[in-house]
This record gives C-alpha cells, structure tokens and sequence, in this order.
C-alpha cells in the first residue's frame, strides 16, 4: 500500500508539471482571442508580454513540484538516485555536447547566438529565461516519471521512461499548439535524448537540467 501511494504521489506530482506546461496552451488562446490572430504572427511586443506572463507562472508550478516531491515523496529531484559508471557518466556529458555542436552546425549557428544577434537585449533574456524553466518543468517530468516507474518495478534500468513519458505529453503539446507533427515529432525525440541524459548522469537533474538546456538553447 505504502508504494502504491508513493507511486501515485510521483505520477500526480509529474502530472502537475506538466499542467504547467498546459497553462502556456490556455494562456496562448486567450491571447489569440484578445488580440485575434495567431501566436505565429504575434509582434515582438506580444511575445514579450507572453513571456512575462507564463515565466512567473511556470517558476511557482518548477518551485511547488520540487517542494512537494521532497514534502510527499522524501524525493530530491537534484540529488542523485543512481551510481553511474564512469563510462556512463562522461557519455551523459558527451552527448548532448555533441548534440548541441551538429543542431548548432545544421542551423547555422548556435540558436542563442543567432537570437541574440538579432533581438534585442530584453527579447533575448525572456526568450532564454523561458526555455530554462520549460527545461526544468521537462525535466521534473522524466525525474518523476522514472521514479514512478522504479517504485512501480521494484528495479531500475536504463530504459529512459522518463523521457518517454515526456515524448508523449510534451510532444502531443507541441502538436497542439503549432499543428505540425514534424515539430512534434522533434518534441519526442529530444524527450527521448533528455531521458536518456537524465539516466546516464545518476538520474540527478541537477546534472541533466543544464545539459538539456545547452541542446535546447542551441536548437532553439
């Protein structure tokens, strides 16, 4: 009994970050009905109001799950659940090193580099800021996620769950809110990498968020 409640605080804890992540999709279709047309054709200055709107809401939701996690679960999100090997550890490094350097050449330059070039100094710092917490809100989902599965099989594996589950909901959410299944197509393998990142690194976040963020700022 104890590890059915443990393992339902975990799936209801990653069901709330990605709540979190749902919250951008109701903000998007007010903002469309306010202002009447697509978030593809918003302005500079409409994007910049959505940022400041969803970046706060996204924090508290990031600050609430890890909270909680620890509170519910006595479960660290940014402490290490796994001893990888030493192989193991430098490919979880390695990789999305090397991930980011081709995403980077195949876009023509890092996208960070690129953004900053041609926004300004305010645009760049949301946009940037934005991507972090969606990486922490990502990545809350595959810690979570993975711990639902471990508590639930009584053993861990390499298997990335995490990811997987992420690949499901985030890149459905993808689909929704852009209409196009080779963005979200993109959405699932990125989720996958991440999930496999987070295993690879002692399925610590506080080793994986960075890494995720570094393939996705330059991606992005």
């Amino acid at each position: 009994m104890m590890i059915f409640k443990k393992n339902i605080g975990f799936i209801l804890l990653a069901l709330l970050a990605f709540l979190g992540l749902c919250a951008e999709f109701v903000l998007m279709l007010i903002e469309q009905h306010i202002n009447g047309i697509d978030i593809a054709q918003f302005s500079i200055s409409q994007l910049i109001q959505h940022w400041q709107i969803i970046i706060p809401v996204w924090l508290i939701v990031s600050i609430l799950v890890i909270l909680l996690s620890k509170r519910l679960c006595s479960f660290n999100v940014f402490e290490p659940h796994s001893t990888p090997s030493g192989w193991q550890l430098i490919l979880g490094v390695v990789l999305p090193v090397i991930f980011a350097v081709v995403l980077s050449i195949i876009s023509g330059g890092p996208g960070f580099v690129r953004t900053f070039k041609a926004a300004s100094s305010t645009f760049f710092t949301l946009q940037y800021v934005y991507y972090l917490l969606e990486m922490l809100l990502s990545g809350l989902i595959i810690s979570l996620s993975q711990q639902a599965i471990t508590v639930f099989s009584g053993k861990q594996n390499m298997f990335p769950w995490g990811g997987l589950i992420l690949g499901l909901t985030w890149g459905l959410g993808h689909y929704i809110t852009k209409g196009d299944v080779f963005i979200a197509l993109i959405a699932f393998v990125l989720a996958i990498f991440f999930g496999l990142i987070y295993n690879l690194t002692g399925r610590d976040l506080k080793k994986a968020w960075p890494l995720m963020y570094l393939v996705f700022a330059c991606f992005g």
